[in-house]
């Protein structure tokens, strides 16, 4: 359960870091797009979530990366909202295909650095067996 906290703090650390000093964060919007700045924070963020991955060393992270990633563009939507007096349920549709791939690389980042870290355990395991 530490080792859980513990990579949900880091991500949570270096998603505030990089949005802060380097100005890759999500970003919500009143028309359609996919370009280049959702892209890096897609990759940026499935970075972040892989090494998160690496400390958690359970799949069950990946859930609670996409819960956290969920929550970060619940709150851009919500800011969007509250400065153009869009709905919320609009700008949901309108940013549903950035959300799910910020989701899903996160989610998908967060798999993979548990599966590295497991099959280094194995491979341990089995060179001490053999």
């Amino acid at each position: 359960m530490w080792r859980h906290l513990w990579a949900v703090l880091l991500v949570v650390v270096l998603v505030c870091a990089a949005t802060l000093f380097l100005g890759i964060s999500v970003v919500a919007g009143n028309h359609p797009a996919f370009d280049a700045s959702d892209i890096l924070s897609c990759a940026t963020f499935m970075w972040f979530a892989l090494f998160g991955g690496l400390i958690a060393r359970q799949y069950r992270f990946a859930l609670s990366i996409g819960v956290l990633y969920l929550c970060l563009w619940g709150l851009a939507i919500h800011f969007l909202g509250a400065h153009t007096q869009a709905g919320v349920l609009p700008l949901v549709g309108v940013n549903a295909p950035n959300i799910a791939a910020s989701v899903l690389s996160g989610m998908l980042g967060a798999c993979v650095g548990v599966f590295v870290r497991t099959g280094q355990r194995r491979v341990e395991a089995s060179a001490a067996q053999g």
